[in-house]
């Protein structure tokens, strides 16, 4: 029976609906554990378009332990049986595919989504692997120390997910807005939905944001943790200075509610990377 378990999400999410990035902890905070299902998760058609058979997490029955070290995040995998060695083989192939791929891991699709939604991130990471007995240790730690939270964030993300991978497209929210490195957004209640506002302070973000902006209002609800992205709604995007104004419109009355409580739940949820 397929089966996942969550003890404990370390770090609590916000309150506001507008998110700014706020001081960097190096502390470690807390530790949770998840199960993989039973069956091989790399065999799952979900899995599969994640590109999840080099993730040693979606070892059958793969037990994972995520720890916040000081600086970083500990991934502590195992497994009995046969499941340990191929921990091991996949937890070696990251480490040499990021050695590798190092700088082209930017959330931009420029890794061509290799490494899917495996809590094994590998955007400006560096890894260091170790066996333990039954598996592997991978300690995370950022390139940049500014996206230390936003580390530790995204592999408690990926990890929530592990039993069910959802599709985000190709890298890291690749036509979300509010994904753009230092990048603010703001959502706002408005009389068909919600506005969302996503700025970014330098003309390359400014840019980037509009954008991403413009590929999703082609595919509304292509993106399942984007503030502006919805189900049941359509999204018309105007320029503002360093950004857009997304309205996200529900195409219901009945629709209004839902289409509020997603982007202000999703607001909450992501914070982008902040790299400087």
């Amino acid at each position: 029976m397929a089966h996942a378990r969550w003890l404990l999400v370390v770090v609590p999410l916000g309150v506001a609906a507008c998110h700014t990035s706020g001081a960097t902890r190096s502390e470690p905070a807390g530790r949770g554990t998840l199960t993989a299902a039973d069956a091989d998760l790399a065999r799952a058609p979900a899995a599969e378009a994640e590109r999840m058979p080099l993730c040693p997490s979606a070892v059958g029955g793969a037990r994972t332990l995520v720890s916040e070290v000081r600086g970083g995040v500990e991934l502590a995998i195992t497994a009995t049986g046969d499941g340990a060695g191929e921990i091991r083989r996949r937890a070696s192939a990251l480490a040499a595919a990021a050695e590798e791929t190092r700088g082209e891991h930017q959330g931009s699709g420029a890794g061509r989504a290799r490494f899917g939604r495996c809590p094994v991130v590998m955007r400006n990471t560096v890894l260091t692997v170790r066996e333990i007995p039954g598996g592997a240790a991978i300690v995370l730690a950022p390139s940049q120390p500014a996206e230390l939270a936003w580390l530790r964030r995204e592999v408690e993300a990926r990890a929530a997910q592990l039993a069910a991978p959802k599709l985000f497209g190709e890298g890291l929210m690749k036509t979300c807005p509010s994904a753009v490195p230092n990048s603010s957004t703001t959502v706002t209640d408005a009389p068909y939905g919600v506005d969302v506002r996503v700025t970014e302070s330098t003309p390359a973000g400014a840019k980037a944001v509009r954008e991403r902006a413009k590929a999703l209002a082609a595919r509304p609800a292509g993106d399942e943790r984007c503030p502006a992205a919805a189900p049941n709604a359509t999204l018309a995007v105007t320029e503002v200075p360093g950004g857009v104004k997304i309205a996200v419109k529900a195409k219901a009355r009945e629709d209004v509610a839902g289409v509020r409580r997603i982007a202000h739940e999703r607001a909450r949820a992501y914070e982008p990377p902040v790299t400087r």
